[in-house]
């Protein structure tokens, strides 16, 4: 009986292996299928690294070719143009795509017209190096209540059907396969130095990065330290924008003064752009092309943007450590020292953490609400505050508009005007120490 049960057995497994085998075999036919089925979908029999140069005929009607050059894809023709990477490589991805399915293997040319490929609304000629054939993916009409499309593959191949998101990149424009930057430099981080020449202003803005310690210079109109955030946030705006459109350069415009010339240099490469008003328009022209392209009448805020804004506002640099305040109001001294450190020899020293020392200190290290042009003045200041020893750091403040006050940074060429809200902490703090405090010294 034992025997007979395992015999059973045995007979079971051997047909749950069999089963299970075939099972296996099955789905190995069913993938290899599969996978024969998708290559046999492949709209291209090419890859991206075979390629040496490509044609593309845009839905605008513009023909643009392209070819590779030191592993970067360039346009060079009609014109040697700057090449947008991201464009071009969209419209390789469909080298790696599929068809929906096939409509007709070997269509007519009488067939092609209804499906809008006689003439095709676009074309992606691929030439490999030899001997490998030139590829051609030809894109039709949209297929009636889908968002397919009909497609030919080859010069006279098979019409087959392309998804929305597959056809999509090959309905670009001629013109999108352009780079529409201002200029070469993408990022404000990289630059290095800045000119920019406003003929309508009759001035120049010069800024000039410090390789040492990385923080911006305004060299012109006048010399003073630039704010690194605020540059860079200009910086990034106006090396994002893109333009519109490009069009010839109309004519007499070669003899004509720009209203605006933009000199950019980053790796020690210098990008120019020169910018005209016309017609309600802003018209830019990159070094080495020959035609202009349309800008936003907005853009001008930013070529526009005062030296003013973009100095830092901070009174005293982040590198100084302040270690004691000397106050002059009314003629009457007053002085600090942080606590633990002693006072001047024949000086009592007031402890820094009073509220109006610590309120001093807060003024002249944290920015101010705008930068100013200096006004001449014979009028002495209201208050002075002196920081540091030995190498002196002398601020100066007078009543300005509104109850604010303005101040002169030593060794700037602009002032620095308060807030009302910081301008009513200094009254107060000054009130404090002047009615609740005896000087230290007075002179």
């Amino acid at each position: 009986m034992l025997a007979k049960g395992w015999g059973v057995n045995t007979i079971l497994a051997l047909l749950l292996l069999t089963a299970g085998g075939g099972l296996w075999l099955a789905d190995r036919a069913d993938e290899q299928h599969k996978t024969e089925e998708k290559a046999q979908r492949a709209l291209c029999p090419l890859k991206s690294e075979q390629l040496k140069r490509l044609q593309f005929h845009g839905k605008d009607g513009q023909q643009v070719t392209l070819e590779q050059q030191q592993g970067q894809w360039r346009i060079v023709a009609p014109q040697s143009w700057r090449t947008d990477t991201q464009a071009v490589q969209r419209l390789l991805a469909i080298m790696g795509r599929h068809h929906e399915r096939l409509v007709l293997e070997h269509p007519a040319q009488q067939d092609l017209k209804p499906f809008g490929l006689d003439p095709p609304q676009t074309v992606l000629t691929l030439e490999p190096e030899a001997p490998l054939p030139t590829w051609q993916i030809r894109v039709g009409e949209t297929v009636p209540a889908s968002d397919s499309r009909y497609a030919q593959l080859g010069e006279r191949g098979a019409m087959v059907l392309l998804a929305k998101s597959d056809s999509a990149d090959l309905l670009q424009a001629g013109k999108d396969l352009r780079d529409a930057h201002l200029t070469l430099v993408r990022q404000g981080e990289t630059v290095q130095q800045l000119l920019l020449q406003r003929r309508h202003q009759q001035e120049t803005l010069e800024l000039k990065k410090d390789e040492a310690t990385q923080q911006w210079q305004l060299l012109q109109p006048w010399p003073d330290g630039g704010d690194s955030s605020r540059v860079r946030r200009w910086l990034d705006t106006l090396l994002a924008y893109t333009g519109h459109h490009f069009k010839s350069l109309p004519t007499g415009f070669e003899a004509r003064p720009p209203d605006w010339t933009l000199m950019v240099t980053a790796a020690d490469k210098t990008d120019r752009v020169t910018i005209w008003r016309h017609e309600g328009e802003l018209l830019a022209q990159r070094q080495g092309e020959p035609d202009v392209m349309l800008l936003d009448s907005y853009l001008q805020d930013d070529l526009d943007r005062k030296a003013l804004e973009l100095v830092t506002l901070r009174p005293l640099t982040e590198d100084v450590d302040v270690d004691g305040l000397r106050l002059l109001y009314q003629g009457q001294q007053r002085s600090a020292d942080k606590v633990g450190e002693a006072g001047k020899q024949g000086q009592s020293s007031l402890q820094w953490p009073i509220a109006a020392w610590h309120t001093l200190e807060e003024v002249l290290t944290r920015p101010a609400q705008e930068a100013l042009l200096p006004l001449p003045t014979t009028e002495p200041p209201l208050i002075t505050i002196t920081v540091g020893a030995g190498a002196e750091r002398i601020f100066k403040f007078w009543r300005w508009e509104e109850g604010r006050y303005r101040l002169a940074v030593p060794g700037r060429s602009v002032q620095l005007a308060l807030s009302r809200a910081q301008s009513t902490l200094l009254d107060d703090a000054i009130k404090n120490l002047t009615t609740s405090q005896q000087p230290a010294d007075s002179k």
